[in-house]
């Protein structure tokens, strides 16, 4: 080969690679647009009737008629601890199954890619301080899931819009929210919203039970 046309060769192909829309090797990605939560409420979600007895069948409504393939026994034990261990803690104990709906589904046995484990995901590393030897157990999971949400909510509670930040700090971490002063990327806000939406279904559903309780009585009295 002539070496004289050896430039133009190279020319060509560093056109035809470059027009891939791929970016070349070692170059960096666009950073992802950080976001805040002004569009999130701040929630009451610490507030606990110990004289309520309607969140566990409320909770339990909400996994077996959403989550059709856990068993009922499961919907059962978690509903139970959630609402026991929410009045231990301080956590509407329907916030709490609200996490775990996006967290695993109510799948005891959930295993993330990045190797979160059980009801709500916990980490390894958190296993010491939130009490867990075995983290598919649905009473130590959840005891653990409610003090490891009400822990970022007292690390977040002067702020205007802690119940957002708490949950964005369960996703991220504590530091990796405060690094990026309080904004987040889309897919932490997703996380968010999904939370804030299952909580907000759940407190329909007692809203709507009450209501029927309360015609029930009220029939009852009338006859």
């Amino acid at each position: 080969m002539d070496p004289a046309i050896i430039p133009g060769i190279l020319l060509m192909i560093l056109l035809i690679f470059g027009s891939s829309g791929k970016p070349p090797v070692g170059s960096v990605s666009a950073p992802v647009a950080l976001e805040s939560f002004d569009d999130h409420p701040t929630l009451d979600v610490e507030s606990v009737n110990p004289l309520d007895d309607s969140d566990y069948r409320v909770i339990y409504s909400f996994i077996t008629q959403k989550y059709t393939r856990i068993p009922s026994a499961d919907a059962e034990l978690i509903a139970r601890n959630l609402v026991a261990y929410g009045r231990e803690i301080q956590v509407d104990p329907k916030f709490g199954a609200a996490l775990i709906a996006r967290e695993s589904a109510f799948n005891k046995v959930a295993i993330s890619s990045t190797g979160a484990k059980g009801l709500g995901q916990i980490k390894d590393f958190n296993f010491k301080s939130l009490n867990i030897e075995n983290p598919y157990d649905i009473q130590q999971n959840t005891r653990g899931t409610l003090s490891y949400i009400k822990y970022q909510l007292n690390q977040w509670k002067t702020e205007s819009k802690k119940t957002s930040l708490a949950l964005a700090s369960y996703f991220k971490g504590y530091s990796a929210v405060t690094k990026t002063n309080k904004m987040v990327d889309p897919t932490t806000k997703g996380y968010v919203k999904d939370i804030i939406v299952n909580y907000d279904r759940l407190n329909q559903m007692k809203a709507v039970a009450m209501v029927t309780s309360q015609n029930s009585k009220y029939s009852d009295v009338i006859r």
